[in-house]
């Protein structure tokens, strides 16, 4: 770990090693480290660090009606949500489409926090009228996932982290900082969260880093950090499917009124944005639905639940699909749409500038396939409060 030459990494330390950067919107993010090949097979044979959710924000509302407030616009039943907890918090507009999600805990009785989300439920808070305040705060997110996630954890922390049980958290010490530890994962395997001060962020991802090179760790980036969440069946935003929340007439003022534009693909018209919505019921999220409080779409979800029309799949390419579409390239006729298949990084390499200055040009001119759409709200709304 050196000195970085970026101004702001979000809690990830910088390495004088070969590594991919992509810039958007002014500021880098990590894309690629070993290559995919090696990074998607972490979490197959040892484990993964990822850090890129440190860049979305984290913000903790408190207050005596937090628990009311949230019931109120979250699918979620909060009949039993003790300290300690956490709940992947599902929020729809009123037509029952999803406008936000993240994870939730309850820090204790008044104080809940809210994860990697974007200002729907500030929103929200400030139509409600409810004794509720938003604090945000600069918190790094490390996400440690695969067969040796936990030994890798505890040896970075010096004691056993078994006892933290899926959808808990507890706090603990890592580089002599104190961290939370929560276990979760989309995914369904091994799957724990790190969180902090941003300040601690490089002393504890480097902690990590090294407790667990004898154990098969590897960085992961952007670029095959969507991969795992497809592996697993877990719906991404942005590829599954896009917030409905800037449907929302008054949300679009209290955020400014902006153009924030999607690139996708597919065979649907690009220009229909109501065809990527989708309900938690659509994208398999039905654990998160309960019907057992009133909130914002419960009319429009119970209606859909009662004929359910669509549900999220997984498709897998044939064999024999992929290498004709690979083939199409090489001979004559129709060339089909390319599968992009990533190779492993290799010196010699650019220098960071030239990463950067590349990875800027190719943003410009091609709109990349992630889209981190919120990050340019945050300034917005992140110091407001009721």
């Amino acid at each position: 770990m050196t000195k970085s030459p970026f101004s702001d990494l979000r809690g990830l330390p910088y390495y004088d090693e070969p590594v991919t950067y992509l810039v958007l919107g002014g500021r880098p993010f990590a894309w690629e480290f070993a290559g995919w090949k090696a990074e998607s097979l972490s979490w197959k044979r040892g484990c993964y660090i990822h850090a890129g959710l440190s860049c979305l924000p984290t913000v903790r509302f408190s207050g005596p009606d937090v628990l009311p407030f949230f019931s109120s616009i979250a699918t979620n039943s909060f009949a039993k949500f003790s300290a300690g907890t956490m709940k992947h918090a599902v929020m729809c507009n009123e037509h029952g489409r999803i406008a936000a999600h993240g994870v939730l805990q309850r820090d204790f009785d008044e104080a809940l926090t809210l994860f990697a989300t974007g200002p729907w439920p500030i929103y929200q808070m400030r139509k409600s009228g409810l004794d509720v305040t938003a604090t945000p705060s600069s918190t790094f997110i490390f996400q440690v996932a695969g067969p040796t996630s936990l030994e890798t954890l505890e040896c970075a922390a010096g004691e056993a982290l078994g006892d933290v049980r899926f959808l808990h958290f507890r706090h603990a010490s890592i580089a002599g900082k104190r961290v939370e530890v929560a276990r979760l994962g989309m995914s369904g395997n091994l799957a724990y969260e790190v969180r902090g001060s941003m300040d601690d962020g490089p002393a504890v991802y480097d902690a990590i880093f090294r407790a667990g090179k004898e154990l098969g760790i590897q960085r992961l980036g952007w670029r095959t950090y969507l991969v795992n969440h497809i592996e697993g069946g877990f719906p991404q935003q942005n590829w599954t499917f896009r917030c409905a929340d800037t449907e929302d007439e008054g949300y679009r003022a209290f955020i400014g009124d902006r153009d924030f534009p999607c690139h996708v693909s597919g065979s649907v018209d690009p220009a229909d944005m109501q065809a990527r919505y989708r309900s938690p019921l659509q994208v398999n999220w039905l654990s998160t639905t309960k019907f057992d409080h009133e909130f914002l779409g419960r009319e429009a979800l119970e209606a859909e639940a009662k004929a359910p029309r669509r549900k999220t799949m997984t498709l897998r390419w044939d064999a024999a699909d992929v290498l004709d579409i690979h083939g199409s390239l090489l001979r004559p006729g129709e060339e089909f749409k390319t599968i992009d298949l990533p190779s492993k990084a290799c010196s010699p390499m650019p220098t960071a500038s030239q990463r950067m200055e590349a990875a800027s040009e190719f943003h410009r001119a091609q709109s990349t396939a992630i889209t981190f759409e919120k990050c340019s709200r945050w300034p917005a709304w992140t110091s407001s409060r009721q």
